[in-house]
């Protein structure tokens, strides 16, 4: 998993009300603005919920202010919630995101530096602002430490990059050693910094150049002196040079993916202004390029620019090769077919045509070169992977069942299976668990609590929360075989001390067998509701105890509140008794889940009804696959089993019967129909139909940085 020498702190989302006390220009090309006001204080929002104070500790701390639209005299504003902000979706709020420059709690004053250049909200707002304004935000959801374990920093960016850089500066060591590139339109625009014996500060001026339109921040980067040691590489700006200069450090200095951060903090692009004030841009024309690119996921075009990215052409573009017939060499295609294909992004504006026969890449094409866009697009990639069975939605709404195999031949949890697929879903899920973890490690969950038994995608990651901050906590993991292969692997990486690692063991277990005895279970990113009432699931075979958490079962769900900004994840847990083989069953078995919407759960495969969905009694029936058919079983994120003995013969027996009842065909020739898929699923009677996991919701992703739309997924048949 990508790994990071940052530790991350989350804070509640909170919509505060502040006023402009200074407006200075640093230089010619910044503006800073200077809040201040009751609300960066602990206080209480007008409908009622307590919120904390202000606080911001990461040098790249960010904050979304919100503003009015053209012609309008109040914003659109998010809702305050307990745990959380409510966005409103028509229209969603106007807001810009920017940098923390300065906190000071002690005169609870706050800075905001922004660039004067060209128009757009942010910056017309800055030209225009003046003491006394009002302005709502809210943020920073997170908050990242210093760098600990580099010997050195390489820091890059542009303008726009200015106030964390030099945040950053003024809260290094002494001693800390750091090579520093920043771009700048003109000399003038240079700032002030704190100045270190071991840190190069060198600014590159683009004399009259557009932004973003120039490689001096590129060559600086590759020409530089390269120093001994370990580096950490912070790079942001806009995004094609960010991903230039990332790719280089990685191709040509073999730095580690998980030592370079970086943020697309814009993309060039055209802004359109109001007729009626040329200062202010209009927006029903001026759209981002990723509203654009959601606009173009529709039949034809989303076909298109996914074989686009399946063949590698956005990023042999992005690298220089731009004709035609060269394009066909190196993808490995048709000249005459690719050509075709080339002319129908053109029309898409995906790619822009340079010269006849040769392309480059638009705004929009710029996205597709975005590693984790691609993944989602590619076929073969994670996310792409599981949305391959969206071609099957037609059957899955006749039928009420699972497609994914009538498509691709296999079921989704024979893919799950697969060593090499399961080690990226697993790698990709942990990257977002670290903001879920660490307020769990820091609550009194865990109070009392010496070992824990822990069911999750993300678990390596959590475990090393868990431990680091419970001394005497002991953690067994259960996973099915492919999960529990991936994190043996990873745990050296993910927790390095060794004696925080000797409290991890990892079991290969399905979480509806019987777990090893412990004083509790977490149950993290439990998704959807059973179609049938459950029993309870006996977590731990021990006598109970008075003490509290013995013996207990803990559903942990992940929940956000969603906004333009990003989506930290801020749990919300209970905890509730678990049932031992023999007890009284508590007075509801169907359990409480909400929608899983961390980016992590957004990309999980559905949570389908699980083989436990036909038990009558209060234990699992004898006749579940045990350890020989554990890769069968479904695992924590909910996938029905597959494969011979998931089911006797008398409910299939059973089912028949229903689906004579329900007018079917044959219910025999279905099932040889169905011979390679697996067994299938009880018809859903009732209310339990509209809770038919084999259809998805539609969701959505946003862009941390520009607000901009990212790809919804609408109903998806697995």
């Amino acid at each position: 998993m990508p790994k990071t020498s940052r530790r991350i702190s989350v804070h509640p989302l909170t919509l505060r009300e502040v006023e402009v006390v200074r407006v200075l220009d640093v230089t010619p090309g910044m503006r800073r603005i200077t809040l201040a006001g009751a609300q960066l204080g602990e206080f209480t929002s007008a409908n009622g919920f307590a919120r904390p104070a202000f606080d911001s500790t990461g040098f790249d701390d960010h904050i979304r202010l919100v503003f009015p639209y053209p012609g309008e005299a109040e914003p659109v504003l998010p809702v305050q919630q307990e745990k959380g902000l409510d966005l409103p979706r028509d229209p969603r709020p106007l807001s810009r995101i920017y940098t923390v420059r300065r906190w000071e709690p002690g005169t609870g004053e706050l800075d905001v530096d922004i660039v004067k250049h060209g128009i757009g909200v942010g910056t017309t707002w800055a030209y225009r602002a003046q003491v006394g304004d009002r302005v709502h935000f809210f943020g920073p959801g997170s908050s990242q430490t210093l760098p600990q374990d580099a010997d050195w920093l390489l820091l890059a960016g542009d303008d726009t990059t200015i106030p964390a850089i030099g945040r950053l500066l003024d809260e290094l060591p002494e001693g800390a050693r750091a090579q520093v590139f920043i771009e700048v339109a003109e000399s003038e625009h240079r700032q002030e910094l704190r100045e270190l014996p071991g840190v190069e500060v060198t600014w590159l001026v683009r004399d009259g150049a557009d932004a973003g339109a120039t490689t001096c921040l590129v060559d600086a980067v590759r020409n530089c002196g390269w120093w001994e040691g370990r580096p950490f590489v912070w790079l942001a700006g806009e995004q094609a040079t960010v991903r230039d200069i990332r790719r280089h450090l990685v191709e040509a200095r073999g730095v580690p993916k998980e030592d370079i951060e970086f943020a697309g903090y814009w993309r060039r692009g055209e802004v359109v202004a109001l007729e009626t004030d040329g200062a202010v841009p209009d927006p029903e024309k001026t759209r981002t390029p990723f509203e654009k690119l959601h606009d173009l996921t529709e039949l034809i075009a989303p076909i298109a620019i996914r074989t686009a990215v399946e063949l590698g052409v956005p990023e042999l573009i992005s690298r220089g090769v731009t004709g035609v017939a060269d394009l066909a060499v190196k993808a490995d295609t048709d000249e005459r077919a690719l050509g075709k294909l080339l002319r129908y992004l053109h029309t898409l504006d995906v790619l822009t045509e340079t010269t006849p026969g040769h392309y480059g890449l638009t705004p929009v094409g710029e996205v597709l070169t975005v590693e984790f866009v691609a993944n989602a697009l590619h076929s073969a990639g994670v996310t792409g992977r599981e949305m391959l069975g969206i071609h099957g939605l037609t059957e899955s709404i006749r039928t009420g069942r699972a497609s994914y195999a009538s498509v691709t031949g296999q079921t989704f949890a024979e893919v799950r299976a697969e060593q090499d697929y399961e080690d990226r879903y697993l790698e990709r899920l942990a990257l977002f668990q670290a903001a879920l973890a660490e307020p769990i490690a820091k609550s009194d969950l865990l109070a009392g609590v010496r070992h824990l038994v822990l069911h999750s995608g993300g678990a390596g990651a959590q475990a090393r929360e868990f431990v680091a901050a419970h001394p005497d906590l002991r953690i067994t993991i259960c996973a099915l075989p492919a999960q529990a292969d991936w994190l043996r692997r990873d745990l050296p990486a993910t927790i390095p001390d060794e004696q925080q690692r000797a409290r991890v063991d990892v079991v290969e277990q399905s979480v509806f067998e019987p777990g090893p005895a412990a004083d509790g279970v977490f149950v993290i990113r439990a998704s959807r509701p059973w179609p049938t009432p459950m029993p309870p699931m006996p977590c731990a075979e021990q006598p109970r105890t008075s003490s509290p958490a013995a013996g207990s079962c803990w559903s942990k769900s992940s929940s956000t509140s969603t906004t333009s900004t990003n989506t930290t994840a801020k749990p919300t847990c209970s905890l509730s008794p678990c049932t031992a083989p023999g007890s009284a069953p508590p007075p509801s078995s169907t359990p409480s889940s909400p929608e899983p919407a961390s980016p992590a759960a957004r990309h999980t495969p559905s949570a389908g009804a699980p083989p436990s969905t036909n038990w009558r009694g209060s234990t699992p029936p004898d006749h579940l696959p045990r350890t020989k058919k554990r890769r069968h079983e479904p695992s924590e994120t909910g996938h029905r089993p597959v494969g011979h003995g998931a089911r006797p013969h008398r409910v299939r027996q059973r089912r028949h019967r229903g689906a004579r009842r329900h007018g079917r065909r044959d219910p025999h020739r279905a099932g040889r129909q169905r011979r390679d898929r697996g067994p299938r699923r009880p018809p859903a009677r009732g209310h339990d139909r509209q809770h038919d996991p084999a259809v998805h919701r539609p969701r959505r992703e946003t862009d941390r940085r520009h607000g901009g739309v990212g790809f919804r997924r609408r109903a998806v048949a697995r």
